[in-house]
């Protein structure tokens, strides 16, 4: 499946925030958002790319409704049209796609534990809809900086369901889902996979980190910088390696929940449960997200 263009960013963009109590977050995006997605082929990054909605409303009228408009790549580089998103008043997120010139459903962020439904998971540029079954298996509750309540909603397919994987992919209320905006999929049965890395609306950054973090500078920079993590499952501890000084590690568990703070290379999840993890590391470059895959003894 081919992926959105990847984006190529030649000059530093400097983004001034300014947080306060009034962040919307959670409530999904209509503008000034940005998403950033990396695809993997197994434990290597193929690319990043990223969809935007612009900072000024960008309000379509399609089939007689309204969608906030989405743009591949970053605001100002002139990326394709992707599509359109808009919500409804039962917290449930919508996907148009040009290409069936349908609507889809992306999100339902109020369901209950063994609700199922068919959701969008493909790509903008395909020509014909993608969509898939996904059950609900978990629901969580969740705080973030501002103080504000949101859910977080472990997904499932039917693939993931049969094989006995759990929980790898969630839908984050205010934010979409851990395997991209609109390419989570409920399942880690495909070698070829996508990650979404964080997210940014207005003053809210997902899953967190200073203004800008969620703002690359390009692709080369972004590949020059990349911290490899080499695992040690006899153990359940991960050693990094990092081409610049180190400053520190912020591990989060598989519920988003920060479960370590460290500034050794050396991580050890000795005595925590199983599943995926996430390391926020900065260096003296900025910060970026790695997974941390720990498996059962």
């Amino acid at each position: 499946m081919s992926g959105p263009t990847p984006y190529l960013i030649s000059t530093v963009i400097t983004v001034s925030l300014a947080f306060d109590s009034a962040a919307q977050f959670p409530a999904f995006p209509d503008s000034n958002a940005f998403w950033l997605m990396e695809v993997y082929d197994g434990p290597n990054v193929l690319y990043p790319y990223g969809f935007h909605l612009k900072q000024a409303d960008q309000d379509s009228l399609i089939n007689g409704e309204w969608y906030s408009t989405i743009w591949n790549g970053l605001e100002g580089q002139g990326g394709a049209y992707m599509g359109g998103l808009r919500s409804d008043a039962d917290d449930r997120v919508y996907y148009y796609h040009p290409n069936t010139d349908s609507t889809y459903l992306l999100y339902d962020f109020d369901p209950i534990v063994g609700d199922s439904m068919e959701v969008w998971i493909g790509d903008p540029f395909n020509t014909s809809a993608s969509t898939l079954m996904m059950y609900v298996d978990t629901i969580e509750t969740e705080v973030n900086n501002n103080g504000v309540v949101y859910k977080r909603i472990g997904i499932q397919s039917q693939a993931a369901i049969i094989g006995g994987q759990g929980v790898v992919d969630w839908w984050v209320e205010g934010v979409g889902g851990t395997g991209g905006l609109l390419s989570t999929i409920g399942s880690g049965s495909v070698s070829v996979y996508t990650n979404m890395v964080c997210m940014q609306y207005n003053d809210s950054i997902w899953p967190g980190g200073s203004p800008g973090y969620c703002w690359p500078t390009s692709i080369d920079e972004h590949i020059r910088s990349r911290v490899l993590v080499h695992p040690n499952p006899s153990s359940n501890s991960f050693t990094l390696s990092i081409g610049s000084d180190l400053l520190s590690v912020a591990v989060f568990d598989p519920q988003g929940r920060e479960v370590l703070h460290t500034r050794e290379r050396s991580i050890d999840l000795t005595g925590y449960a199983p599943g995926l993890y996430t390391a926020v590391v900065t260096t003296k470059q900025g910060p970026q997200a790695v997974r941390l895959v720990l498996e059962s003894p």
